[in-house]
């Protein structure tokens, strides 16, 4: 098959647009997926639109309807992420805040009591810290499990300070264990009541989108899903200070092999949004990665990061921009913090969505933007071909890997480290150079720099050279992109023509 239709995502009320200042985080949840299934597959025409929820519904289909037939004749949408809300089109952007004012201070009331959940991992841990060094006298930190060595090393410290600290072992993502937690809280006659909480609960189970399982999806979504919901439902009554729920970029920037741990983040953010509209002061933090504590500290390499423009928050780096964030709330419920160098991003990657424009300034022209490959190797001899395209991806392999260029032509790629999602990443990287359509399952069926660049240089010889667009190369066990797009529109459960 050839290149497949375009898969829109439409959701009704996803977002808090213009008049409409709530969102529906269920609606929003498959944003997220969708953002990281652009990033895995980005030879797919992918896009989402958001329709207005106070529109009828004859007047909403008709503007989707436009929509539609616009991105048909394009082979793709003009403005992937939009909402509709009236007669305007709005396109997501993310924009830098404003440069900090003079330093305010946290509201921290010594005479309230806060609540943090997954407060006895090391990101609750800084939390409280945080708290008490304000002022804080009275913390509930609330885990899955027992504390830990750790923890109570930490909650020893705080209590030295001065501060009444409660660990309760608790899962709010179970209704039950979140009401029976807020009950311990209003029973306990040595605690005043709740001023403020923050949610931090969350789980990582990373993959490549094609891998995850609903089981997967529920295992990284309903610690913060729900657990966030029950939360606010059970506080959001009481004249909080904040309501501090930690989310992440991967929402916004699509986190290759985290599109289950996106939806997740992405609910927060539309949470925090329709908490603003009832009057609750909800914040969404979408974090990038920390430094020394956290699920990212240990999951990701911060060398490869680095190769793409994207460094570790330090920890007093982080809450600094937290105490901004909470002493000046921004006008939208959510905001990022994180660190990266947009221009070494946009070289590593070569372009940058249009959601980035304005933030980084897209990267100068390389040879094979818009025109010929910029991997031209089709005009060489067998031999020669074989050995530019071995030459080509020992620098591939060195971004996508974090490792040296100088790799054994017969070592396995496993060996190097690469997963289901750097194989991803590695075969968009090289079917982008090579101006070719290439199968989902390139580095698990050549699995060594030398099978690959035998691979490629048959590949690219029986091409001629072909345009982006055309089929892919070979069958392979998950039917090329169109099998992609099929497996996609299921995930997100919606239908997909054939016909365009």
């Amino acid at each position: 098959p050839g290149q497949p239709p375009p898969l829109v995502l439409v959701t009704r009320g996803a977002h808090a647009v213009a008049a409409s200042p709530a969102a529906d985080p269920a609606h929003a949840a498959p944003w997220g997926v969708l953002r990281v299934a652009a990033a895995e597959h980005d030879d797919l025409a992918l896009g989402a639109v958001d329709l207005d929820p106070a529109l009828d519904t004859a007047d909403q289909l008709a503007r989707l309807a436009a929509e539609l037939a616009a991105a048909a004749r394009a082979g793709g949408p003009a403005e992937p992420w939009t909402a509709l809300r009236g007669g305007v089109r709005h396109a997501a952007r993310l924009v830098a805040a404003p440069p900090e004012g003079p330093a305010a201070a946290v509201r921290v009331r010594p005479e309230g009591t806060y609540l943090v959940t997954g407060g006895l991992g090391g990101l609750g841990l800084r939390l409280a810290r945080f708290l008490v060094e304000r002022g804080a006298r009275h913390l509930v930190l609330a885990g899955r499990g027992a504390p830990g060595a750790q923890a109570r090393a930490v909650l020893a410290e705080l209590e030295a300070a001065g501060a009444r600290v409660v660990a309760h072992q608790a899962d709010v993502a179970d209704p039950g264990q979140a009401a029976a937690l807020v009950a311990a809280l209003d029973a306990d006659p040595a605690l005043p009541p709740v001023a403020g909480a923050a949610h931090l609960a969350g789980v990582l189970d990373d993959g490549a989108l094609t891998e995850l399982t609903p089981e997967r999806f529920a295992r990284a979504m309903a610690p913060k899903t729900a657990g966030a919901w029950h939360l606010a439902r059970l506080l959001g009554g009481r004249g909080l200070d904040f309501l501090v729920l930690y989310s992440s970029v991967s929402a916004v920037l699509g986190t290759p092999g985290q599109a289950n741990y996106a939806a997740a983040n992405a609910y927060l953010d539309a949470l925090a949004s329709l908490l603003r509209a009832e009057g609750v002061p909800a914040l969404a933090v979408q974090w990038g990665s920390w430094a020394e504590a956290g699920m990212s500290a240990r999951a990701e390499d911060a060398a490869k990061a680095a190769r793409h423009g994207e460094y570790r928050l330090p920890p007093a780096d982080a809450l600094a921009a937290l105490a901004h964030l909470l002493a000046a709330p921004p006008e939208d419920a959510a905001a990022a913090v994180l660190r990266v160098d947009w221009a070494v991003r946009a070289r590593a990657e070569g372009a940058l969505p249009r959601l980035l424009s304005e933030l980084a300034r897209p990267p100068r022209e390389e040879p094979g933007q818009g025109g010929a490959p910029a991997w031209d190797v089709a005009a060489a001899p067998p031999e020669e071909r074989r050995r530019l395209l071995a030459d080509h991806l020992r620098r591939e392999l060195s971004l996508v890997l974090g490792v040296d260029e100088d790799i054994d032509p017969g070592q396995g790629f496993a060996s190097l480290g690469l997963d289901s999602v750097a194989s991803i990443e590695l075969r968009n990287r090289v079917q982008r150079k090579l101006g070719l359509r290439l199968d989902l399952t390139l580095a698990y069926d050549h699995p060594t720099l030398a099978d690959l660049a035998d691979h490629l240089a048959e590949v690219v010889g029986a091409a001629g050279g072909p345009a982006p667009g055309s089929a892919p190369a070979g069958g392979g066990a998950n039917g090329g992109a169109g099998g992609a797009a099929r497996r996609l529109a299921a995930k997100l459960g919606v239908g997909l023509s054939s016909d365009g």
